[in-house]
């Protein structure tokens, strides 16, 4: 393995992160608070990285949302994926609107 392989292995990490905070999570507001962190927390990420490294900060929001989504029962995976979707949208736009 180089150095060059650094955002398989992170995104390997992320979704047995993902995964496993899903499994954790005691339920109720907290499960959906972490979902909407943790879009934040990507948006973020791909607003600051969007010139530099897009690819990486990409497969890495989605490892963590496949591990996520493994870790969560089939019936909320829609609302997983909507709840995700606004944190990662509304700080991308925040970070985007802030510059």
């Amino acid at each position: 393995m180089e150095f060059q392989d650094w955002p398989e292995i992170a995104s390997l990490g992320l979704i047995f992160a993902g995964a496993t905070l899903a499994l954790t999570s005691a339920g109720g507001w907290i499960y959906w608070f972490t979902v909407v962190i943790a879009g934040a927390l990507f948006g973020h990420l791909l607003g600051k990285y969007k010139r530099t490294a897009v690819w990486p900060v990409s497969l890495m929001t989605l490892a963590f949302l496949v591990g996520f989504l493994l870790g969560t029962d089939y019936s909320e995976m829609r609302y997983v994926v909507v709840a995700y979707a606004i944190g990662f949208a509304l700080m991308y736009n925040f970070h985007k609107y802030r510059q």
